[in-house]
């Protein structure tokens, strides 16, 4: 009995121990079972947990992607206000709503909103809440989720050349009036524009020490100038030639003598104006040159104050040109009763010889105009110095033309000289440099409306194999953005009788026939401004167009490389559109 009692006893003192897991585990039957139920909880368990995980990552994904999408809209539209204001912020959330996909993962109420600093970032912040599935058991029926995002505009190498229409319409305001170059004309907006161009540029340039910006500028009217380029040194008053024909002012000398104090004289009796070869050297130094301006013809009846000369003139050809009788070189003896006056070049340009052709497409031979590579070999190649003042109007009549009447000179209409490229200091870009201040507070507005030689210079002066191949190749960057921004405020307008980079061509008939009329010399320029246009391109320029109060035209939207051609109503408008194209050229960066 003891024995037994003992044996119950040690059985007693084991069961606690082992309890119900003990009992189970010693008896085998029905274990399967127990043991799946609880594996495949576990599983469902790390399943739900792992979906909610994926989902929350595709959430969290989505909400980046709008995030960013937002604020690059926003900046985009920054670029072209140039402020950061309720228009801008709707154009950010419309992009973030846009790309935002809640239903995908069943998140609600996604918050978006952005700022900009005064560096021009634009930052955001978004958060969205996704409920959670099989995560709910742990007390966690949601997940909320917060993403920032920033953009900037990031500036590479660019070289920017603006080619702007400074015609005599710029002085007035947009509606026409006030033709004073006031502060409501069009030549101040364009002057302000310009300043919020490098505004935004210079703000979108991140390496300030590595990133090289350079502006190059080319004014036109009805010729363009070449002054800051020749004393510079860019370009060499070699490309000028010594000598060329002019329609001038000649006066004609009597053969027969009088006598006035015992003196003998050889009054002056009549003008003849004549297209005639003249010496151009001295003025290519852009000193001062005399020329004869007053002068008194004899009529019978004023011997003592009638111009003279001391020296009988040929019978041949008894003429002087206002540049004889100045300095006396061909006249020969006492020069009197003249009035002088000296006259410095303004450095503006005849182009060089061309061919009377209507279609430039190819350019012709012979149109040497139309090359904006090779350098001058000789004077048909070479340019020719603008100098109104040996220029004369002929109101119309043919040419050599005798009279007795004083005709007048040719009023100049020459540009702000050009300017090639030349680095803007991006440092401050709050700051204009002085130098571009300067030069863009110098430009003014005069003359007619040649698109073309304001084109062909644009392409000329940042041809990379050009002339002035050393200045746009400078430094030789491996990688250089370029653009040209070509603004005008008027179409084509050009006049057979005017002085222009191609003389006169109602008499000189280099850009067409001599009784070209002003409409169809339009077609003339039009074709030359296209291929001037075309050979930018080939260069690997982007051509932005802006036609400031003027409707765009066919021509205009041809020559913008596609889609680039923008219509500015006012200067408001005008500085938008600048700082629009410099957020272009400037590239749209996320930046966290």
């Amino acid at each position: 009995m003891k024995a037994y009692r003992g044996s119950r006893g040690q059985h007693r003192a084991q069961g606690p121990a082992r309890g119900f897991m003990g009992r189970l585990a010693k008896d085998r039957a029905g274990n399967a079972l127990a043991i799946m139920t609880l594996t495949a909880f576990t599983m469902i368990t790390l399943a739900g947990l792992g979906m909610d995980m994926s989902r929350a990552y595709l959430t969290k994904t989505s909400l980046q992607d709008a995030c960013d999408a937002g604020v690059l809209a926003g900046r985009k539209a920054m670029a072209a206000s140039g402020v950061y204001g309720a228009a801008e912020q709707a154009k950010a959330n419309k992009m973030f709503n846009f790309n935002i996909n809640e239903n995908r993962t069943e998140s609600s109420a996604a918050v978006f909103t952005t700022s900009a600093d005064t560096t021009g970032h634009v930052s955001g912040t978004a958060s969205t809440t996704m409920p959670t599935t099989l995560m709910k058991l742990f007390n966690y029926s949601s997940l909320p989720m917060t993403v920032e995002c920033s953009a900037e505009l990031q500036m590479a190498n660019a070289d920017v050349m603006f080619v702007l229409d400074t015609t005599g319409s710029m002085a007035c305001n947009v509606s026409g009036g006030n033709c004073y170059s006031g502060s409501d004309s069009k030549i101040v907006g364009l002057q302000n524009a310009i300043r919020s161009f490098y505004t935004t540029v210079a703000g979108a340039v991140v390496d300030k020490v590595n990133t090289r910006v350079r502006f190059g500028f080319v004014p036109y009217s009805m010729t363009v100038n070449a002054k800051g380029l020749l004393t510079s040194g860019v370009m060499p008053s070699s490309y000028f030639v010594n000598s060329s024909p002019y329609i001038t002012q000649l006066v004609q000398f009597s053969t027969t003598p009088i006598t006035v104090n015992k003196q003998t004289r050889y009054p002056a009796i009549s003008y003849r104006y004549a297209q005639t070869t003249m010496d151009v050297t001295a003025f290519k130094g852009f000193g001062s040159v005399p020329l004869a301006t007053g002068v008194t013809l004899y009529n019978g009846n004023n011997a003592s104050s009638a111009s003279y000369v001391t020296t009988k003139p040929s019978s041949t050809n008894p003429y002087y040109t206002i540049r004889d009788l100045a300095t006396g070189t061909t006249a020969t003896g006492t020069v009197g009763n003249v009035t002088t006056t000296s006259y410095t070049w303004s450095g503006c340009i005849e182009e060089r010889n061309t061919v009377p052709q209507l279609s430039m497409s190819p350019i012709p031979s012979g149109a040497y105009d139309m090359d904006v590579t090779s350098a001058p070999t000789n004077d048909a190649t070479s340019w020719k110095p603008y100098l109104e003042s040996l220029e004369f109007y002929l109101n119309g009549y043919s040419m050599p033309l005798n009279t007795t009447t004083d005709m007048s000179n040719q009023t100049g209409y020459c540009p702000q000289s050009m300017l090639p490229f030349t680095t803007v200091d991006t440092t401050a870009p709050q700051t204009v440099p002085t130098w571009l201040n300067n030069y863009v507070n110098s430009l003014y507005a005069n003359g007619g409306t040649y698109h073309d030689i304001g084109m062909l210079w644009g392409a000329r002066l940042g041809n990379p194999n050009g002339i002035f191949a050393s200045n746009v190749n400078a430094g030789n960057l491996p990688s250089v953005s370029r653009h040209i921004i070509f603004m005008t405020d008027g179409t084509m307008e050009n006049y057979p009788a005017n002085y222009t980079a191609w003389g006169v061509t109602q008499y000189d008939g280099r850009d067409a026939p001599t009784s070209t009329s002003a409409s169809s010399l339009v077609n003339y320029h039009n074709n030359r401004f296209l291929a001037a246009c075309t050979l930018a391109k080939n260069m690997g320029y982007t051509i932005w167009v802006i036609g400031f109060g003027q409707t765009l035209t066919t021509q205009m939207q041809a020559c913008a490389t596609a889609n680039r051609a923008y219509y500015a109503s006012n200067t408001t408008a005008l500085t938008t559109t600048f700082q629009y194209i410099a957020g272009q050229v400037a590239n749209l960066r996320l930046n966290k």
